[in-house]
C-alpha cells in the first residue's frame, strides 16, 4: 500500500471499528504517557455477539483462534485511536503480546498471531511494524481465546487541538 494514511487505509480496507471498550476490572485500557500509550489486554468482545470462548486446540480451530484475534485487534485500534485522537497521530508500534488461550500441545500460536501483525501492516503499513510476542496459556479472564496488548508511540496532543 501507498503512504496514506491510517484512517484512509481503515477506509479502503472497508474496516469500522467498533466503539472503544472501557475496563472490566480495576485498571486503565490505556496509560499515556508523554508520547508512549501502552493497551493492556484486549479480548475478541464484539458488539451484539456472544463472547466466544474456549481453548485452541480444543473445542476452538486455528481460523476460530485468528477470527478471534482479528477482532481483538479491532478492538485494540478503536482504544488507540481513542488515545491518540487518530490513528493518524500513530507514530510507530513497539510491541504486541498475543496471548492464546491453547492446549498443552498446541503449537500454532505464529499463524494465530500472524493474523493482529497483518492487519495492524495493513493499517499502519512502516509504522506498524513491531516486536512481538506469542504465548500459549492454560486460560485467559473469561476464557477468551486470546487476549492482545500493545504499545505505541504516538504524537503528543497540542492541549488546544
Amino acid at each position: 500500500m501507498s503512504d496514506t494514511s491510517p484512517e484512509r487505509r481503515l477506509a479502503d480496507l472497508g474496516i469500522t471499528l467498533p466503539p472503544a471498550r472501557t475496563a472490566s476490572g480495576a485498571y486503565d485500557t490505556v496509560v499515556v504517557s508523554g508520547d508512549l500509550a501502552v493497551l493492556s489486554g484486549h479480548g475478541p468482545v464484539r458488539p451484539g455477539h456472544p463472547l466466544p470462548t474456549g481453548k485452541l486446540g480444543a473445542e476452538l480451530s486455528v481460523p476460530d483462534g485468528q477470527a478471534a484475534v482479528r477482532q481483538a485487534t479491532l478492538n485494540l485500534l478503536a482504544t488507540l485511536r481513542a488515545a491518540a485522537g487518530s490513528l493518524d497521530h500513530v507514530e510507530q508500534l513497539l510491541t504486541l503480546t498475543v496471548a492464546i488461550n491453547a492446549t498443552p500441545g498446541f503449537t500454532e500460536h505464529v499463524p494465530v498471531a500472524d493474523t493482529a501483525s497483518e492487519l495492524l501492516r495493513d493499517v499502519f503499513g512502516e509504522r506498524g511494524r513491531h516486536a512481538r510476542s506469542a504465548l500459549g496459556h492454560s486460560s485467559l479472564p473469561f476464557d477468551v481465546p486470546v487476549s492482545l496488548a500493545l504499545t505505541a508511540r504516538i504524537r503528543v496532543r497540542n492541549t488546544q487541538d
